[in-house]
């Protein structure tokens, strides 16, 4: 993998460029002058300032910037992870929302970017970045292997969101001209690419098993040796939906070149592409299970294939449309299957198209394919081709010369080639099967409409079907409107289109050309109909409504020229992203490979999954991943809650990499994380690590103050998961050039950590010098106990202190543990697993030897890295863990990781801490004494003793109204241990949420407790609030009974309706010796969620006199949806809420031939749990006067009216 170190100087530039809301802003000077702030000159430089004050959004001016650009040797803009950059402002916007990147164009040139000459790559892409509005141009990777793809930008590894952005006159000598994408999985959401060349991709190029998500885009005019406009290779399974693909040019392909991958392509439409002189005008598929669905290709030509190419492969295709596609050479004016592979084609519609032989379609060489439900008519000189005895079958098909069977009937398109949907009387009409049939056809129409499945891409709906339902009733009552009055006219479902299931919820609002008009939601089955029981005659057979649907988790949708009647349609929604869950930790233990990763920032996020995938042992993949949570060909199947998983499967010595995916409360799979390191399953690893003896370094300890420091050698282990304290034999040697043990060579200390606190003062420890070999000194440190306990957790196991002679700076020697299979019984290192009943020696294991450096290296402790260890590397780690402050480039997290436990988090700012104020960060007994009770201040000391029965951390539930502040807190209790935590809080967010406002130590913490907060909101969706906290002390809480950790101050958003959840997504607690229990130790924490619930109170109104109910007269609250007399509306936040009244419809009934007068709006009070009341009176006449006898025949119709209402139908004349 491509990596490049890259070391900025940003000086004092954070301190211009930047808003109070943390945005950086760039352009000119001058430009941005009514923010009365100074913006910073170059789009690196906001990039920078926004990457280190912890991410955020930078907005870039019109402008065509293009400025050398000297800290990247390829002359490019890097991206950074956490930092979203926006162009196309005006200078005079005060939100992004107010920006027009069309007509305020915004360049980033990369002509003379690389020391005057063109930038080898305009963008370099991060993972977690935005790209957003802007021109990339006139980059060219004339260079040699990475430098010769990408020119406009390059994701080597990196997952980026690109999104409304033009690539244009980029150029790579090899791949991609615009973009190379390499095992990443960016996304691309309506971008165009125009006039880009390249060898492979003119473009765009996915390859390495890149997972492109690319949506809405245009490639348009691109050249290349092949694939004018895109290839794909080497594994890559991009996802293409939406896009145009219009004259571009490849010599082999002429728009997009598929070879070994596996993408996919709906409702795309290729038109006027050409490969001149090689195989297909549009697409080739070599080697590359292709799927195209709802596709359309007209105009494409190539020399041997017109349209797409198969080759060695078995793609599918269906839903799609070939018209006026050509070769002048070649077979198979459409499709060419070539050299083995079986093609699959199903419902797609062939006219017009040209070739030497097989005008549609043309197969050849054990080339075969499979036709069902297609349409092929009118093309030169025939339909289909067997050129060799490849023996294309067709099923349920149309076929203009009767191949293989096939009726040779007119299918009587509409227009063809413009139009290929059949006209009334087809023969394509009802007469498909439905084995193998799509759902859906090219449009979306829900299959099958009539008594079968239709042939070809359209599926028609019935002429007439649902007309003269209603008609005339109504007549003259309020001109017209009621015609149908109480039919659904138009139905339909919303799925998820994902998973296809049902959605309930969703919003639905459905308009004419010049109004709205009816409002409603769907039920449990995710069904909806047009019109509802309130505005029951707004909808009229013949005429085109617009439909809009919203749901929070999904993207908006609008369907647009909707024909009443229109029943049964299928909407799908699409879920919006999730966020791609962090790289996971996979240590092995002697019996299971135990995971932990950091949880995802989604409130409502229903798990994730963990994929397992055999490497070798640098962590390449061997294989494909496999699912090993549940159901492995389910994703949705046993999806974990927890961000632990302990895998108890995975094969003894064999090396395997995890990934994690994260599932959506919408059930939208993420991409997978980065992969963990290798691990060798069900093989315990004990090492030393590299130690770098330097001032002020927490390796050196004043373990008595004002006399000479220790020396701290760490003996560690990646995983004390399943160790028994009962066997523990550690046998290692030391350089005796470099260490000192006094005249008595006596001079020595070993101590327990955090993790083996459990056997303090019953070891035994001695280091002897080596008779054979006096460059070595003999450690030895042994436990042997009838009653062990279990280990848990993973860093260092035990501190061995040591005084250092004085040798020159640079002098090393090594650290090495020894093997007693090598070394004979007693002579090495011997541990013992915790089975039941007896514990057994761990065979599998490895050790790793370190070395003893005097005065080189990284200094531990300094995670500033401003040669010093002070408190402001305790508070820098707090920054850096929730994620407020960028990790720095070199010594990390090897300076800040210092129990050696594979993070630099909260425990370690605590082990900061003590050293800095002379306390020990080893459990030790107080000499004289040999044993000690630790349980108040450690965790696994408190386990064995029984002293602590469970940690539980519970949020609170409060009650709040709309705007009101309220405070959440988060409590813990049986927990005296505690030194700190680290949390991660998640909650809905905005104005139908929660706006969070600060957080607060609650008082036992806030003497002597340190606490960093970051917070925000998701960039997929901004309802997804997250805050991180992380806390640190020098000292144990001390007390057992239930305990305010921290108070969350929120403001109840002014549309919120309750419960709205505060998720601890995230908890982890740790002692003051830097051990946290975690997985299945028995003292990880009870975790509870907690709510916020906003009160409702409820109203009704009664319309009066009946004679106005049977005239039509209805009430709503707050413009919401029409209600009958009587009806209640519960759910209301308290307060005033206004009751307004529909006119009425029928003046006149049974009564007085006098209009009815509506009544003005009323303001009503609604309590919390109450139900109020109110009456809304019409009148007849001059005189406001409630009328209180319209007759009995009124109030009886009424009645009847309203039952007729809530039926939602009324009975036709």
């Amino acid at each position: 993998m491509w990596t490049r170190h890259l070391v900025i100087v940003l000086g004092m530039l954070f301190l211009v460029g930047t808003a109070s809301a943390g945005v950086v802003y760039v352009g000119p000077p001058g430009s941005w002058a009514q923010k009365d702030i100074e913006p910073v000159g170059t789009i690196q430089a906001g990039i920078d300032a926004a990457y280190t004050q912890g991410g955020g959004e930078v907005w870039v001016v019109k402008e065509i910037y293009d400025e050398k650009r000297p800290a990247h040797p390829s002359g490019g803009v890097i991206l950074k992870p956490g930092v979203q950059l926006y162009g196309g402002f005006a200078g005079t916007e005060t939100s992004r929302d107010q920006r027009d990147w069309t007509r305020n164009v915004t360049v980033i040139d990369g002509a003379k970017a690389r020391g005057g000459s063109p930038a080898y790559h305009v963008i370099i892409g991060a993972t977690d970045s935005v790209l957003d509005g802007f021109t990339i141009q006139n980059g060219n990777a004339s260079s040699a292997d990475l430098d010769s793809m990408g020119g406009g930008l390059i994701c080597d590894g990196e997952s980026p969101r690109i999104a409304n952005c033009m690539f244009v006159n980029n150029v790579a000598a090899a791949y991609g001209g615009a973009v190379a994408v390499i095992a990443g999985s960016p996304t691309f959401d309506a971008c165009t690419f125009t006039g880009n060349t390249g060898g492979l991709g003119g473009a765009l190029i996915n390859m390495e098993a890149a997972a492109t998500v690319i949506g809405q885009c245009a490639f348009t005019r691109n050249n290349a040796t092949s694939g004018g406009a895109m290839a794909n290779t080497t594994g890559a399974n991009p996802v293409i939906t939406d896009c145009t693909f219009t004259q571009n040019v490849g010599a082999n392909a002429g728009a997009v070149d598929n070879r070994d991958s596996t993408p996919s392509f709906s409702r795309c439409v290729f038109s006027n592409n050409s490969a001149g002189g090689g195989n297909a005008g549009a697409m080739i598929n070599l080697r590359s299970n292709a799927t195209i669905a709802a596709c359309t290709f007209t105009g494409n030509s190539g020399k041997w294939s017109g349209c797409a190419a198969n080759v060695q492969c078995s793609p599918s295709f269906v839903n799609c449309v070939f018209a006026s596609n050509y070769t002048l050479q070649g077979r198979g004016g459409a499709i060419l299957n070539y050299n083995s592979g079986t093609a699959s084609i199903v419902n797609c519609s062939f006219a017009n198209n040209r070739a030497v032989s097989g005008g549609a379609v043309s197969c050849e060489v054990s080339s075969a394919a499979h036709l069902t439900n297609c349409v092929i008519w009118g093309n030169t000189p025939d339909g289909v081709a067997d050129a060799d005895g490849s023996n294309p079958v067709l099923s349920f098909c149309i076929e203009q010369n009767g191949f293989g069977g096939s009726p040779a009937l007119n299918p009587l398109f509409v227009s063809a080639p413009n139009d290929l949907s059949p006209s009334p009387g087809s023969p394509c009409i009802d007469t498909g099967t439905a084995t193998g049939a799509p759902g859906t056809d090219i449009v979306g129409t829900t299959r099958p409409q009539g008594a079968g499945f239709d042939k070809g891409a359209y599926e028609v709906i019935p002429v007439g079907e649902g007309e003269g339902e209603g008609e005339g009733e109504g007549e003259g009552e309020g001109e017209g409107e009621g015609e149908g009055e109480g039919e659904a006219l138009i139905t339909g479902v919303v799925v998820n289109s994902i998973t296809k299931n049902p959605v309930a919820g969703v919003k639905i609002e459905i308009a004419s050309a010049i109004k709205a008009l009816d409002s409603t939601k769907t039920d449990a089955q995710g069904r909806f109909a047009f019109p509802t029981r309130n505005r029951p005659g707004s909808l009229q057979s013949g005429r085109a409504y617009d439909l809009t649907f919203a749901l929070s988790e999904y993207r908006p949708k609008s369907v647009d020229d909707v024909i009443a009647p229109n029943v049964d349609m299928e909407v799908e929604l699409v879920p919006l992203g999730v966020t791609r869950p962090g790289r996971p930790i996979a240590r092995s233990g002697p019996r299971s490979v135990y995971l932990e990763w950091p949880s995802n920032p989604e409130y409502n996020l229903k798990g994730y999954n963990v994929w397992r995938t055999v490497s070798d042992a640098a962590g390449t993949p061997l294989g494909d991943p496999l699912k090993i949570n549940g159901n492995s060909g389910d994703i949705y199947d046993g999806i974990l809650t927890g961000t632990e998983f302990v895998d108890t499967t995975a094969a003894r010595s064999t090396y395997f990499i995890y990934t994690i995916q994260a599932i959506s409360g919408a059930d939208r799979p993420s991409v997978h994380s980065m992969a963990s390191e290798p691990v060798k399953a069900e093989y315990l690893t004990l090492y030393f690590p590299d130690i770098a003896v330097r001032e002020r370094s927490l390796y050196l300890w004043e373990r008595v103050p004002g006399e000479p420091s220790w020396c701290r050698i760490p003996i560690s282990s990646k995983c004390a998961y399943d160790i028994s304290t009962s066997g523990i034999q550690i046998v290692a040697q030391l350089p005796s050039a470099l260490i000192d043990l006094g005249a008595n060579d006596e001079d020595f200390v070993v101590e327990p950590t955090g993790v083996t606190a459990s056997v303090a003062g019953q070891y035994d420890a001695f280091i002897i010098p080596d008779s054979e070999h006096p460059e070595f000194l003999n450690l030895y440190v042994i436990n042997a106990s009838a009653e062990g306990v279990p280990l848990y957790g993973a860093g260092d196991l035990f501190n061995v202190y040591v005084h250092l002679k004085n040798v020159p700076d640079d002098t090393c020697g090594p650290l090495a543990l020894l093997d007693e299979k090598v070394f004979g019984v007693g002579n090495g290192v011997r541990l013992y697993d915790d089975s039941i009943p007896w514990p057994l020696p761990i065979s599998d294991y490895e050790l790793l030897n370190g070395s003893l450096c005097v005065n080189a290296g990284c200094l531990q402790g300094d995670v500033d890295q401003d040669g010093d260890v002070d408190m402001d590397d305790a508070r820098q780690i707090l920054k850096i863990w929730t994620k407020k402050a960028p990790p720095p480039a070199e010594c990390f997290p090897a300076a800040g990781d210092i129990n050696l436990d594979g993070y630099a988090d909260a425990a370690d700012s605590t082990l900061i801490q003590r050293w800095l104020a002379g306390m020990p960060i080893n459990p030790t007994p107080p000499s004289p004494a040999k044993t000690w009770d630790f349980s108040s201040e450690s965790f696994a000391a408190a386990r064995p003793a029984k002293a602590i029965e469970s940690v539980d951390v519970v949020v609170g539930a409060v009650q709040g109204t709309p705007g009101e502040m309220v405070t959440v807190p988060i409590m813990i209790s049986g927990a005296p241990p505690l030194a700190g935590f680290s949390a991660s809080v998640t909650f809905p967010a905005g104005d139908a949420g929660l706006i969070f406002q600060s957080a607060e130590l609650g008082p036992a913490l806030a003497a002597g407790f340190s606490m960093d907060e970051n917070h925000g909101v998701t960039e997929e969706n901004p309802e997804n609030g997250w805050i991180n906290l992380a806390v640190s002390s020098k000292n144990a809480l001390g007390k057992s009974e239930p305990t305010v950790l921290v108070n969350l101050s929120f403001q109840v958003g002014a549309n919120a309706t309750g419960p709205l959840p505060v998720a601890l997504s995230s908890f982890n607690q740790f002692d003051q010796y830097g051990y946290t229990p975690r997985q299945d130790d028995p003292l990880a924490p009870n975790k509870a969620n907690g709510t916020v619930t906003v009160p409702t109170g409820s109203l009704r109104v009664t319309i009066e006199p009946p004679g106005a109910i049977l005239a039509g007269g209805l009430w709503r609250v707050d413009g919401g949806s029409w209600h009958l007399s009587g009806e209640t509306v519960a759910g209301l936040t308290p307060g005033e809420h206004v009751v307004s009244f529909r006119d009425t419809i029928v003046p006149g009934c049974f009564g007085s031939d006098e209009p009815w007068h509506t009544p003005q709006p009323i303001t009503v009070l609604v309590e919390a749990g109450g139900t109020a009341t109110a009456t809304g009176y019409y009148w007849q006449g001059d005189n406001q006067q409630p009328v209180k006898n319209a007759g009995a025949d009124a109030g009886l119709m009424a009645g009847v009216l309203a039952a007729l209402w809530y039926a939602g139908k009324r009975t036709r004349r």
